[in-house]
């Protein structure tokens, strides 16, 4: 972690997860890690929530319509095609409903249909 002074005199270290320049003065001058992002003044990093990618330049952006994302994703890369209607399963491990069943998509598994349907 890095460390910065406020006002110029007392030295404070960053947030675990992240780093500084020289010259920095405040908590917002911290830099949290890929897959981690600043939470409220900056005092505290924090692992980027699914659906979300976190480059390490404190910011959280969503992942692509139609993708998401694990915990603490890197890049827009690891945000993965969301499997569609009549599939199920993880992001970009999409496998086809199976006969006598229906799949509304994403991670929710397959539901039996009912008898006589």
């Amino acid at each position: 972690a890095g460390s910065f002074c406020r006002g110029g005199a007392a030295l404070h270290s960053c947030p675990a997860g992240s780093s500084s320049g020289a010259m920095s003065r405040a908590p917002g001058d911290c830099v949290c890690g890929a897959g981690l992002f600043a939470e409220g003044d900056g005092s505290r990093c924090a692992t980027c929530e699914a659906d979300r990618y976190c480059v390490g330049d404190n910011q959280r952006r969503p992942c692509p319509k139609g993708t998401e994302s694990e915990r603490g994703a890197k890049a827009a890369a690891e945000c993965l095609k969301t499997c569609g209607p009549g599939a199920y399963g993880r992001p970009g491990e999409c496998k086809p409903c199976p006969p006598d069943s229906f799949c509304l998509g994403g991670r929710a598994p397959p539901r039996r249909c009912p008898e006589g349907a």
